[in-house]
């Protein structure tokens, strides 16, 4: 998978959950919370969606962009975790595949040709 604008923020072999956009630094366990998952079947599109929060004043939304997706599945939710969590990333687990763990218990697994970062806002 190519990442097209931006690259994973691996410190020491701790869990990844940052990303770095031109130099800017977006830590998506602290301070962002996701909000939806739009597939696109015709053209094989993944979009996750979120929002991201500088400080109480100054929230982005934006975007991951899959393009040329090639497997794409969703594992749910854990019953026994408050519902709060769910939009909170645990980690981000990269191989051939990308993988995103939140702190409910979902999980949202992707292989794709190309993904981008997007403000959207």
């Amino acid at each position: 998978m190519k990442f097209d604008n931006f690259k994973l923020v691996n410190i020491n072999n701790q869990q990844i959950i940052e990303i770095d956009y031109f130099g800017e630094v977006f830590d998506l366990h602290n301070a962002a919370e996701f909000l939806r998952i739009d597939y696109v079947i015709k053209t094989s599109m993944l979009i996750l969606l979120w929002r991201y929060y500088f400080d109480e004043k100054n929230i982005i939304p934006f975007q991951m962009r899959f393009e040329g997706v090639t497997y794409f599945e969703v594992f749910p939710r854990d019953r026994e975790m408050p519902k709060e969590e769910d939009d909170c990333l645990e980690e981000i687990i990269y191989d051939e595949k990308m993988e995103f763990k939140f702190m409910g218990g979902m999980k949202i697994i992707v292989e794709a040709d190309k993904v981008s970062f997007e403000k959207t806002g």
